[in-house]
């Protein structure tokens, strides 16, 4: 048996204050993840459009170390053909606190050019204490590649339909005539919006 001077005595509150500065480890420790790992890059600009905060996955998609990408001009990794378009949006986002995205080609530091989807908003907006914008950063290269090819592919079904010596029409699931051609416009002896 302690003697009465020495014996410890169970404190509940110090036992919560453990608890909770526990939760809050591990919230942290979620956070970060999600943050740095998520399958998008986020990026923190500031009202001059420097790079003030760059998630992982955010720099590995510019091809560049998050060092080397602190306090950067965003900008500067917009190719020349959109930089206008990306002024004007940043403007627009920082002066109007507003949401709003755009589709940028931008450089990596392999001179690399991808497509990119930007999804932005003020920090304003939110009430934040550090003004400036919140992006996210999504690589679409693949998307826009698979329009250029249905596009291409259009481009051609079109040019042999119109040389076409065979009557072409096109109907939809419930036999409705979507499309014709002018040779079978010709054939049926009807017009184009008759048919």
């Amino acid at each position: 048996m302690d003697p009465p001077g020495n014996r410890k005595e169970h404190d509940p509150q110090s036992s919560g204050a453990s608890e909770a500065q526990m939760a809050l480890a591990e919230s942290r420790d979620r956070y970060f993840d999600l943050y740095e790992f998520a399958p998008v890059g986020y990026l923190t600009l500031t009202p001059d459009g420097l790079i003030a905060e760059i998630n992982l996955t955010g720099a590995k998609l510019l091809g560049r170390e998050r060092e080397n990408l602190l306090n950067k001009r965003f900008g500067a990794l917009v190719i020349a053909e959109d930089l206008n378009r990306w002024t004007r949006h940043f403007l627009s986002v920082t002066e109007d606190n507003e949401r709003g995205s755009v589709e940028l080609s931008l450089r990596r530091y392999d001179e690399t050019i991808f497509s990119a989807q930007l999804d932005c908003v003020s920090s304003s907006a939110d009430d934040s204490s550090s003004p400036g914008v919140r992006i996210t950063l999504i690589d679409i290269s693949e998307r826009k590649e698979a329009e250029a090819a249905l596009f291409d592919s259009h481009e051609t079904l079109c040019s042999i339909l119109a040389t076409t010596r065979d009557g072409y029409w096109h109907v939809d699931a419930e036999y409705r005539l979507i499309d014709v051609n002018s040779v079978y416009i010709q054939q049926s002896g009807y017009l184009r919006k008759e048919l």
